[in-house]
């Protein structure tokens, strides 16, 4: 995996050192190699995440460090405790949820919740790439304008930045989640209806669903709470209104996804606020670095939606 992420790395490297010129003050569109170019670098760059997703739980692994008392989980479960413990016990939502005579995941009401908020947790797959992939053919219908390519290098950068700080930070402190931590306080099994099935199945054959032999430790903080609100906040800075707001639904309906479905513990979200910080400060997307590149994300500019 180390020999795969080196590679891409350099096929990036090898695109943009070759095509950089043409990135800046050009007036006439780019030729067909610069565009291949382009995209060498683009894709090379946003697969290279996921690759590290799985070479993490590896490391930890070949490390020795996935014995129960080198984990972090019983950390993080006294800060649930602290922040949380005086409304929810232990401070875990779906503990509460569990002994509701409303919300069980037992009773319909309960299947129906743990149906949507499923979905929803599987659509964490879509909000940034789908931005991403926006912003690329934006860039292509508009090719005599360097601010396009430079809006999809912004969030690329930032993507990237993000995910690797996850994926570090995964490393450093290594936990299994609520899901397996907690499995013998679990009495009923979270099902939903039909897809809610399916994607449990699924996340159980990808992630372990074994508590004594666990194959992911990507606890915390959660990369599925902050990329969906770097997402969210990246789309409205750069000019997409309209996905913003389907985006910040989303994010707000993921936060509720990942600590009722027993995926994170509280402060995974909480401090998922670190990557969606990183994300947009090495894309330059932070507040108070969008003055230096006004003609590139000004807010009061006009939605690039309408160039679409």
């Amino acid at each position: 995996m180390v020999v795969l992420v080196l590679a891409l790395t350099a096929i990036a490297h090898v695109a943009r050192s070759h095509d950089y010129t043409s990135w800046y003050g050009k007036t006439a569109p780019p030729s067909k190699m610069s565009w291949v170019r382009r995209c060498l670098f683009f894709f090379s760059l946003a697969i290279s995440p996921g690759i590290f997703h799985g070479a993490t739980g590896k490391a930890v692994i070949g490390m020795g460090r996935d014995a129960p008392e080198k984990l972090w989980d019983t950390v993080f479960l006294k800060m649930d405790t602290f922040f949380l413990g005086w409304i929810f016990p232990q401070g875990q939502v779906a503990l509460a949820a569990q002994d509701s005579v409303w919300f069980s995941p037992e009773l319909p009401i309960g299947r129906l919740i743990t149906e949507i908020l499923q979905i929803t947790y599987m659509t964490y797959y879509f909000y940034g790439n789908v931005l991403l992939l926006i912003l690329l053919i934006t860039s292509m219908r508009s090719p005599t304008s360097d601010t396009h390519w430079r809006r999809c290098r912004m969030l690329l950068y930032g993507w990237v930045a993000a995910y690797l700080l996850n994926f570090g930070i995964n490393f450093i402190t290594p936990a299994v989640s609520p899901r397996l931590h907690l499995h013998e306080l679990y009495r009923e099994p979270l099902e939903g209806i039909w897809l809610g099935k399916l994607f449990q199945s699924a996340i159980k054959s990808a992630a372990g669903g074994n508590p004594a032999k666990p194959s992911s430790f990507g606890a915390f903080p959660s990369g599925h709470v902050g990329l969906t609100w770097l997402a969210a906040l990246s789309a409205e800075r750069l000019g997409f209104k309209k996905y913003a707001s389907v985006c910040r639904v989303g994010a707000v309906l993921m936060t509720m996804a990942v600590v009722y479905l027993r995926y994170h513990y509280f402060v995974d979200a909480l401090f998922a606020m670190l990557l969606v910080k990183c994300g947009l400060v090495v894309g330059r997307l932070d507040y108070d670095l969008q003055e230096a590149d006004r003609h590139v994300c000004d807010r009061q500019s006009r939605s690039v939606e309408d160039e679409i």
